[in-house]
């Protein structure tokens, strides 16, 4: 039987974004493709990234506004 782990939002971000423990992430994500452990997630897990991604971009449009209007 093969390995299986459950990834969530926050392990997701951090292979695509570089934040604080993306190295490690991204290490993770290497050894279960490595050793062929099957990853899963929620099935909410598009939408929570998708929010997730939204809402940085959202903050950070708002931060250049502000720094516009200063």
């Amino acid at each position: 039987m093969k390995r299986a782990i459950v990834v969530d939002t926050s392990i997701v971000l951090k292979w695509v974004l570089d934040e604080p423990d993306s190295t490690t992430a991204l290490s993770l994500l290497s050894r279960c493709v490595n050793e062929g452990t099957v990853i899963q997630a929620p099935a909410l897990l598009t939408y929570e990234v998708a929010n997730a991604l939204f809402q940085r971009v959202r903050k950070n449009i708002q931060s250049l506004v502000s720094e516009q209007l200063d």
